[in-house]
């Protein structure tokens, strides 16, 4: 016996004939959309994995170059010196990150490596008490061993691995559906967490800072260590079978990134803008910072609340981007950041007086989201996304610590000649330089005109499992288009074996505008149950004329037709944008099966041509 729907038509947000059943049904199922990133769990481990590893970096990452320099609290460094342990830093972390790329790519959503990350990060207290910070203080041939001990811990600890678990992260949103930038967003809010009580540390003894890193890196090794989510498991098992496809690059691909033009073009922008405005930010303005007021305890304090402030508005921002992103494109936001670049290296040299310069620090909170963002969403987009976390690394990270290595000591040395103002016009107008010689047009000379539609998602989410079965339930896959005026655009069919991919997406290539998609699931297999009644969407068909019912045969005695075959539905009102706008189209289950069993209660024969 069957229990269908007849009648299907687009007058309304549900299908007709549905009754107020289906009408709370739908808004139940949007209202459990809202929820869906919290009753994610790919979600939650991934944002609070990247929000402990922040914790962990940022406590003491944020005054790192006034534990190097300040002579009351610190080691007491010149601006050289300093410097030449950021570029043997930078040199360390260059070498540590490439290989963790490729690791990461080979291993796909695994966590051995970040599981290996976070025991180091949980052991940055003690390293640096009884080991680094001795060392360094004892000069000479010490000294130099000691900083090259420390390259290499706190860069496979710390300064290599900011790209992994970014590159970890956008791998795990595209596999179990969510959002990049909110996750992304909570490493930020970690850094802003600690970042507020680093300077009240750092006053009273720096190597606090160290061991508040090292819980923080114990909570991210339990994270990583023990909470594995049950799609996370279920994907492993996936992966694990010998006859699956390939998900991960080869040697060879890997390599291959590096004969690739347009991210070389994209390399060389990065490199110069990026690079010494790290520099600056990194080796110069903390200490600045803190001599604009009359102790080096209250510029400390201040720093840190300030630095935390900021961070908090680049969490925020990490979910504006993606807005900017959409309406101006990845190469203008990324032209966008080195401007703000510019403006702030050079307004700390106008700017004297803390309040000031305090307002041009928070510039920073719209210049990380806009670098970072673009340059994730650049790569996914034009390459293949197997090796996101290479490109990544080689394209961004790795550019920029290539520039480190070669700039930060002459930087410093000239820091120390100039002083801070003067330093800071030079490296403004370098950064003006560079920005005007790298035309953002030029990131994309070797690849084709810029690409304009939508991207959709289609979610199967509300079951009892609320989780996404649209892989496992959707066999085949019908797309309706239709414009604002409700005008036939196109028809999509789907019937391959992509729908099974929990990553797959449908990129639709559109004239700007408004559009209205309408899915159906089970409308395009040979077994279908239903069909579209004529007049069949076309030309000349409006939205408002399709209509879907089930097939006659169905209300017959033919056996192989008793059972209907599912039908889901699903629609989405979206507008075009340059790169392909995100969209995910929410699916629902129109159709139910209903078994009856007749059972003589005197135990006598049913015959079931007597019903």
């Amino acid at each position: 016996m069957n229990d269908g729907i007849t009648q299907h038509r687009h007058t309304t947000e549900v299908p007709r004939g549905s009754g107020t059943n289906k009408e709370k049904q739908r808004n139940n199922n949007m209202a459990s959309t809202t929820r869906s990133a919290w009753k994610n769990p790919s979600y939650l481990q991934s944002s609070f994995g990247i929000f402990m590893f922040f914790c962990s970096w940022g406590i003491w990452w944020s005054f790192f170059s006034r534990w190097l320099t300040d002579p009351a609290h610190g080691l007491g460094m010149t601006s050289a010196e300093q410097g030449q342990i950021y570029s043997i830093n930078s040199l360390a972390t260059l070498v540590i990150m490439f290989a963790y790329g490729a690791i990461q790519d080979q291993l796909g959503i695994k966590r051995k490596l970040v599981i290996f990350v976070s025991a180091i990060a949980a052991l940055v207290g003690p390293f640096v008490q009884f080991v680094y910070a001795p060392m360094l203080t004892a000069g000479g041939t010490t000294r130099f061993i000691g900083v090259l001990i420390g390259s290499i811990v706190l860069s496979a600890g710390f300064m290599a691995c900011c790209s992994l678990f970014e590159a970890l992260t956008e791998r795990y949103s595209r596999k179990f559906g969510f959002e990049y930038g909110q996750s992304r967003a909570w490493g930020s809010f970690g850094y802003a967490i600690v970042a507020l009580c680093a300077g009240f540390l750092f006053n009273i003894n720096p190597l606090l800072n160290f061991w508040v890193g090292s819980i923080c890196g114990l909570g991210m090794l339990c994270i990583y260590a023990f909470w594995v989510p049950a799609e996370q498991k279920e994907e492993l098992k996936k992966e694990a079978d010998p006859n699956a496809a390939p998900t991960n690059p080869s040697f060879k691909e890997m390599i291959s990134v590096l004969k690739m033009p347009t991210l070389w073009v994209l390399i060389v922008f990065m490199l110069f803008p990026n690079t010494f405005y790290t520099v600056f930010d990194q080796q110069m303005f903390p200490n600045y910072y803190a001599s604009l007021f009359s102790t080096t305890e209250i510029g400390n304090a201040t720093y840190g609340t300030l630095n935390s402030f900021q961070v908090f508005l680049e969490s925020a921002m990490m979910g504006v981007v993606p807005i900017i992103m959409k309406k101006i494109g990845v190469r203008n936001s990324l032209l966008l950041g080195a401007t703000v670049m510019f403006l702030r290296i050079g307004l700390c040299g106008v700017f004297h007086d803390p309040v000031s310069v305090s307002i041009v620090k928070l510039f920073h909170s719209i210049e990380v989201p806009l670098f970072c963002l673009p340059a994730f969403r650049y790569f996914t987009l034009h390459f293949d996304t197997k090796l996101s976390a290479t490109l990544y690394m080689v394209g961004f990270q790795i550019a920029s610590q290539i520039g480190q290595v070669i700039f930060s000591t002459p930087m410093g040395a000239l820091h120390d000649a100039m002083g801070d103002r003067p330093t800071f016009f030079t490296i403004s107008g370098i950064v003006l330089a560079a920005l005007s010689l790298s035309s953002c047009e030029s990131i994309y000379e070797d690849l084709a005109p810029c690409s304009h539609g939508v991207s959709l998602r289609f979610v199967y989410d509300y079951n009892m499992e609320y989780a996404n079965a649209f892989p496992q339930k959707v066999d085949c896959l019908t797309l309706l288009i239709y414009d604002s005026g409700g005008n036939y655009v196109g028809m999509r069919t789907v019937t391959g074996p992509e729908l099974q991919d929990e990553t797959y997406r449908m990129q639709l290539d559109l004239e700007p505008g408004r559009y209205r998609f309408i899915a159906y699931g089970g409308m395009a297999c040979d077994e279908r149950s239903f069909a579209f009644v004529q007049p069949a969407p076309g030309k000349g068909v409006k939205l408002e004329e399709t209509t879907v019912i089930m097939d006659a045969d169905l209300t017959t005695s033919v056996r192989e037709k008793l059972r209907l075959h599912d039908l889901f539905w699903g629609s989405l009102t979206l507008e075009t944008a340059d790169l392909y706008n995100e969209g995910t189209v929410e699916m629902m289950k129109n159709t139910n099966n209903i078994r009856i069993v007749l059972q003589q209660m005197n135990v006598e024969p049913v015959k079931d041509k007597d019903f």
